[in-house]
């Protein structure tokens, strides 16, 4: 059984282009920057892992509902993520300038 939260992956991109020419007599200069900020969030991490497990080893404890009541080693178990959500940041950044 899967846990009650939403889980999936959410990513976004952020990106900045931009270029300058600037002419000048014989001279053609340009620049330009190329900036990318990538960002994902994964929340699968946390799939599965709210939801407990119960093992019921005497038919006992499966009737009355308690865990162990009688000792034969009936558990529960449960985990949980250490992070809820995995955030991932990818940056990309460029220059350039060139003379003609």
């Amino acid at each position: 059984m899967d846990a009650l939260l939403p889980t999936g992956r959410r990513g976004e991109q952020f990106q900045l282009i931009d270029d300058l020419s600037w002419s000048h007599g014989h001279h053609t200069i340009q620049a330009g920057v190329n900036d990318r900020n990538n960002r994902i969030s994964d929340s699968t991490i946390s799939s599965g892992s709210i939801i407990g497990t119960t093992t019921f080893n005497d038919l006992t404890d499966f009737a009355v509902g308690t865990v162990n009541s009688t000792n034969t080693g009936s558990k529960y178990t449960q985990s949980f993520p250490l992070l809820a959500t995995a955030h991932t940041r990818l940056n990309s950044l460029g220059f350039y300038g060139q003379d003609e």
